[in-house]
């Protein structure tokens, strides 16, 4: 009694952080960019280099992917993406590619079709703030 898990206490700070004003960072973990900061700036920049410029190729490749009605092209370049927003904090697109991931797994392409303009719209909101990183 008394204890909380990392996790509780990690939501109890997002919602927290939800409730209250402060600069928005379009759809990046604070508490996950910090920890990547503290690493290192150069580690940051580096990373958030790597997310600027790779995102845009394995969203093409879930893209490609769909065009070729090939579930498993979708799903790795979807689980691809949602390990890299993981890594950067990018929580709200990481949701949607691993949505994505899911329904390419199941076999779901048409499902797949009708969440790609949110992931690029997740993108293009992220991309100020990526850029204001570097």
């Amino acid at each position: 009694m008394g204890h909380t898990t990392w996790m509780e206490e990690r939501t109890v700070r997002v919602r927290h952080r939800e409730t209250q004003p402060g600069p928005e960072l379009a759809g990046l973990d604070r508490d996950a960019l910090e920890h990547i900061r503290a690493l290192g700036d150069d580690l940051l920049r580096s990373i958030t280099s790597d997310f600027r410029h790779g995102a845009p190729d394995d969203i093409a490749s879930i893209k490609q992917g769909l065009w070729a009605a090939d579930p498993e092209a979708v799903g790795r370049a979807a689980h691809r993406l949602k390990g890299n927003c993981l890594i950067l904090g990018a929580t709200g697109m990481g949701t949607v590619a691993a949505a994505i991931e899911r329904e390419a797994s199941d076999g779901r392409l048409d499902r797949v079709e009708q969440q790609v303009p949110a992931l690029e719209r997740s993108y293009g909101d992220l991309i100020p703030t990526l850029d204001s990183l570097l």
